[in-house]
């Protein structure tokens, strides 16, 4: 007879809880590691962290300390910002011409920069060059604040006469990726060795410079003061998505935002605005 009572007593909780709190039918409540008290409505009902923290989609991930405390993480990036911000990508503007055997020709980098050293990434050099000369030139280039290693950046071409007067030569195009600019000018020094087949030292007729894209992987220099705005984004935490009736309340809830340098130049952060939503609607 006992027995029976308990059955039925159980059978009671067990319906009385579902009067309160409704789930899908794929969620599970159970214990299979230490559980912990949550409050219901009109009932106290049992949850392990595991179970718990199965609720959690995405980038979420809820654990209870043991003092009962709830935690609820967001793991990746709300918004971002990258160095491109702050230096974007400076296309080629077209060719530069070399007029003379060593000349110092400066570049326009934006916001009136000061680039003193920065180490160049997906960045490629070219050159044309003519010469009128009835034999074989070879031309020795380098770019004396362009260095690798300790070594100048340095090219050698050859210009074979076919024939035909003028020669000319337009250069493959040279990678400088992981080699390092140093300036205190925002300049390039170009120097030439341009020698024919008898050893006669010339001035090529022309000598142009070009480049496709400037990026750097590093700047060390003078980037000015700057505000960046950054638009915010939304965050589904998406916690109780099973949950179809019910709450879950948060006492003395906190919220912490961890902000990652990654520009390289001392950077201050400042929120203007953070706004929490509930599944219903409200707003905090």
């Amino acid at each position: 007879m006992q027995y029976k009572s308990f059955i039925i007593l159980l059978v009671c909780v067990i319906l009385t809880m579902n009067s309160c709190a409704l789930f899908d039918d794929d969620l599970i409540l159970g214990s299979k590691q230490d559980e912990y008290s949550l409050a219901f409505p009109m009932i106290n009902s049992r949850v392990t962290v595991g179970k718990l923290a199965s609720l959690a989609k995405g980038n979420v991930s809820v654990g209870i300390e043991p003092d009962g405390k709830t935690i609820v993480k967001y793991n990746g990036e709300v918004i971002r910002r990258t160095k491109s911000s702050i230096f974007p990508p400076l296309p080629s503007l077209g060719e530069l011409v070399i007029p003379d055997t060593l000349v110092n020709i400066p570049l326009q980098f934006p916001n009136a920069y000061i680039i003193r050293k920065a180490v160049f990434q997906n960045t490629k050099l070219m050159f044309s060059f003519e010469h009128n000369e009835p034999q074989d030139v070879i031309i020795k280039m380098q770019i004396l604040e362009v260095s690798k290693n300790g070594k100048i950046f340095e090219q050698t071409y050859q210009m074979p006469f076919n024939g035909v007067s003028p020669v000319k030569l337009n250069t493959v195009p040279v990678s400088v990726d992981g080699w390092t600019y140093q300036s205190n000018d925002n300049s390039l020094t170009f120097k030439y060795e341009a020698v024919t087949k008898d050893g006669k030292r010339i001035k090529l007729d022309k000598a142009v410079f070009n480049y496709d894209i400037i990026v750097f992987s590093f700047i060390e220099g003078y980037l000015g003061y700057h505000i960046y705005p950054i638009q915010g984004s939304v965050i589904d935490v998406s916690l109780f998505n099973k949950w179809l009736s019910g709450s879950f309340d948060f006492a003395d809830p906190k919220v912490s935002i961890r902000v990652d340098n990654a520009f390289g130049v001392p950077v201050r952060s400042k929120v203007n605005a953070l706004e929490l939503t509930s599944i219903t609607g409200n707003k905090v």
